[in-house]
């Protein structure tokens, strides 16, 4: 089976739209080269295994359309906050599904953290009134992790601001 029936495939059987189908598949074809290219295996034998290690279909995250990212790599991707704590809260998100940071693979954490960066001197550079940042992730519900995949929070700070954490921010905060 080619790329293209594979990615036909999926938009049938799991009724994906093709930007996710193409997701999919480039995530595990991504997991299959660092596998033989390390040249162990982490009994990824199954196809609809990785899939589900790749993409959940239930994931606010894996399925945020494209049209709201601000910013995108090969294994990444930045969108506003829907809730932000400040002007400029972004989220910077694994394209991979996983809930826990410490899961992430070097390529992951590499593409985060450029992102970060870009993201940090994107929002500077339009905001002169940002002075810092904070910088965050939860890992587990018990941390605060309200959505299941790993994401990494990006706020803006500014002189004066006194920005609400959490529920009492926004009793809707995911």
């Amino acid at each position: 089976m080619n790329k293209s029936d594979l990615i036909n495939w999926l938009i049938k059987k799991e009724n994906l739209n093709e930007k996710q189908a193409v997701r999919i598949v480039d995530l595990i074809s991504d997991a299959f080269t660092a596998e033989s290219k390390t040249g162990h295996s982490d009994d990824h034998s199954s196809f609809m295994c990785m899939m589900s290690e790749c993409f959940n279909k239930e994931c606010i995250f894996c399925t945020a359309s494209d049209e709201h990212y601000l910013l995108e790599n090969d294994y990444a991707f930045a969108i506003p906050d829907k809730y932000p704590i400040t002007d400029g809260h972004t989220l910077i998100i694994p394209k991979r599904h996983f809930s826990n940071y410490f899961d992430s693979i070097k390529a992951e954490h590499d593409a985060i953290y450029d992102l970060l960066k870009m993201r940090g001197k994107q929002l500077v550079e339009s905001d002169p009134r940002i002075e810092g940042f904070d910088i965050g992730v939860n890992v587990g519900e018990l941390a605060g992790q309200k959505v299941l995949h790993c994401h990494i929070h990006l706020i803006p700070r500014r002189t004066g601001d006194s920005p609400k954490w959490g529920k009492s921010a926004n009793p809707n905060r995911e």
